[in-house]
């Protein structure tokens, strides 16, 4: 506050032109026996002399005048179109100080990723609100920014991440933690024991994109029999487990007539093909034939022993 930054009053004698004459015009006023702000008045003839339009008391040094004996910040004015005497001053219920501030916020980067903004401007005391897209959570910054006095938006800039799926994190032969599902959020896992780690990464961070960094990690257990052998079946996929059972009751199950004890029972049955006949003769006659030479060879040395022994009686 300063006579060069005066623009006018509604006091009739006091005005631009006659701001130059006046005693004091200043933000603080203080002397030995009082401090005062705000203060307009012209001129000092003691306190039962003294003249001005406006002051405010707020502190107590000494009690020299009226105006200055009080126990708490006031506003003391002159309650006439033009200045009064300090002793006739009244006591406002408030004051009003309005400060035009010419600064610009830039307003070139507020546009943010997943969301929308509306600003009312870019000088002091203008503000933007942010509101993130549908599908997008509010994971750090401010939504809400103002205009400073130096000219530098409020806060920090927000983001709006995107949630990511936690469906898709289970996997077999390991245990995991997760600390969420939103951005920088993140999920750590560690194999069971007598599982090995073979591939994928074992800590992935959700992005901004709504996405898990890396790929899911695999965890393999050492095979103890030729691998590949099983095909493995859900729990929940009934169809699957149905055909599997009656895939296996085909395998184990066995024909009445193929039993052993039904083999045990069975019995030869009469041919009557003129063929089967034929085979059956001829077979049966070779059967007996070689039996008889059998037994006719085995004879065929004593025969010949006694063919010689009566030849050669009869020439002696």
């Amino acid at each position: 506050m300063s006579k060069e930054r005066f623009k006018g009053s509604s006091y009739t004698d006091l005005t631009t032109s006659t701001v130059d004459s006046l005693g004091y015009l200043q933000i603080s006023f203080q002397s030995v026996k009082a401090n005062r702000r705000f203060y307009i008045a012209y001129p000092h003839n003691g306190c039962n002399g003294d003249t001005g339009w406006l002051l405010v008391k707020e502190s107590i040094l000494t009690k020299p005048c009226k105006v200055d004996q009080v126990s708490e910040t006031t506003i003391w004015y002159s309650g006439s179109t033009k200045k009064d005497y300090f002793n006739n001053y009244l006591i406002a219920d408030l004051m009003t100080v309005e400060v035009n501030i010419d600064v610009t916020c830039d307003d070139r980067d507020l546009r943010i990723d997943n969301a929308v903004y509306n600003v009312t401007g870019n000088q002091f005391n203008d503000s933007v609100k942010y509101r993130c897209l549908g599908g997008f959570n509010h994971t750090s910054g401010d939504l809400y920014r103002q205009c400073n006095h130096l000219g530098y938006w409020t806060g920090t800039s927000p983001t709006c991440s995107a949630v990511c799926d936690i469906t898709s994190l289970h996997i077999d032969n390991a245990n995991y933690t997760i600390t969420g599902n939103l951005y920088n959020d993140t999920v750590t896992y560690r194999c069971l024991e007598g599982s090995n780690h073979t591939s994928g990464d074992l800590y992935r961070r959700c992005n901004h994109l709504g996405n898990w960094t890396g790929t899911s990690p695999t965890c393999t257990r050492p095979c103890h029999c030729p691998c590949g052998s099983n095909e493995y079946i859900k729990v929940n996929d009934t169809e699957a487990l149905q055909a599997r059972l009656e895939k296996i009751k085909s395998k184990l199950s066995i024909k009445a007539n193929e039993t052993s004890k039904a083999r045990r029972l069975k019995v030869c049955a009469k041919d009557e093909r003129t063929s089967a006949k034929a085979v059956g003769s001829i077979l049966g006659g070779l059967l007996i034939g070689s039996f008889v030479l059998f037994i006719i060879a085995s004879d065929v040395p004593l025969l010949l022993r006694e063919i010689k022994k009566g030849y050669r009686n009869i020439r002696s």
